[in-house]
């Protein structure tokens, strides 16, 4: 009995020194709960962007919302429950969106960080970025600029139900973008969250030489960048494989990279290339382990004898995985332990009559 009264006499004293039920006067206050949060911030930037007019799209070009324009730090917010409830209402299941900036000056267009007033250009062309709607939910500091812009133009062609994060990951490689956040991986956010001004690339180096002008260009800017995007794709492969793995089989669909594309495919089971390719015709493809996936997207020639085609692709379907262009060299595990103690122990023998002959001529 003495206990109870003592514990309760501990337990009044602790709720007294809280500040009792509203915890609002003592140090022991708990920490409230997080908000939820609200507004979602990016910049626009060729340099910054300001007075671009901004809206959030569907791939297919539906306009979810209207957002206010940039300000002179290309500066947006995002009312995320606004976005929300717009996203609810299209498609719930929606995962990406456009968000397209309109117009605009370019304030700083050298990226020195620096705005000077007479280098200030007009724009001309959008500026915009596929996104992943997690992002914009989750976090700020996304980066819609003339590197975003190319990668959604890259896209512009390609089926909107084929492009996802996947999708997206999958050319930033292609593009040979450096791990940028230093997350030990190569993928979308390595561009979504790229500063103009902060960082340093070799493809934003390429890509400020010729393709930031057709922003800034009044006249063809249209028919330039069409122009560089199809230089681009000629080095690059853009066409990917979708794949799932089940009952010890790989499902494969290639997916195009322009609706309007051919793609010539052809599966080998040996060391070797296939002998010849065949069109592909949009089916699901069962391939085995040990196989090799060879294709290439060609650009419709319209009864031209000559067609002209992009990079050839390979897969490697080895050990239940997937692999583009080359097999991950793996270090044979026989013998190789075994190999390594037993030069251990020769070096430790040899180090012992090394010793035993030193003394024996002491």
């Amino acid at each position: 009995m003495v206990k109870r009264s003592y514990l309760i006499i501990i337990l009044l004293f602790v709720f007294i020194s809280c500040g009792g039920s509203g915890g609002s006067n003592g140090s022991s206050t708990p920490t409230p709960e997080p908000e939820t949060k609200n507004v979602s911030q990016g910049i626009i930037e060729l340099g910054k962007v300001e007075n671009g007019e901004v809206q959030i799209e569907t791939l297919d070009g539906y306009v979810l919302l209207n957002i206010e324009n940039t300000n002179s730090q290309g500066e947006i917010k995002i009312d995320i429950k606004a976005l929300k409830l717009a996203v609810n209402n299209y498609n719930s299941s929606l995962k990406l969106v456009k968000i397209i900036s309109y117009g605009g000056i370019d304030t700083d267009p050298n990226d020195d960080g620096t705005v000077v007033e007479n280098e200030k250009k007009e724009i001309y062309s959008n500026v915009e970025a596929i996104l992943p709607l997690e992002f914009i939910y989750n976090t700020n500091g996304y980066h819609i600029s003339f590197l975003t812009t190319f990668v959604s133009k890259l896209l512009q062609e390609t089926e909107t139900e084929n492009i996802d994060k996947e999708y997206l990951d999958f050319l930033v490689k292609e593009l040979d973008m450096h791990d940028v956040n230093k997350d030990g991986k190569i993928d979308i956010k390595d561009i979504v969250y790229y500063d103009m001004v902060q960082n340093n690339s070799a493809l934003e180096a390429e890509l400020r030489e010729k393709y930031l002008q057709t922003f800034h260009s009044s006249k063809s800017s249209s028919a330039e960048e069409d122009k560089i995007l199809e230089d681009y794709k000629k080095y690059l492969s853009l066409a990917k494989v979708k794949v799932q793995f089940t009952n010890n089989q790989f499902n494969v669909k290639i997916i195009k990279s322009n609706k309007n594309n051919n793609i010539f495919y052809g599966i080998s089971t040996n060391a070797l290339d296939p002998k010849s390719l065949e069109i592909y015709n949009n089916n699901e493809l069962t391939i085995n382990n040990n196989s090799r996936l060879v294709y290439q997207e060609c650009l419709s020639n319209e009864g031209n004898t000559q067609e002209e085609c992009y990079r050839s692709e390979r897969i490697y379907f080895v050990n239940n995985q997937y692999h583009y262009n080359a097999i991950p060299e793996t270090i044979q595990d026989d013998n190789f332990l075994d190999l390594i103690d037993t030069i251990k122990n020769r070096d430790k023998r040899i180090k012992e009559l090394e010793n035993e002959i030193s003394q024996a001529q002491d």
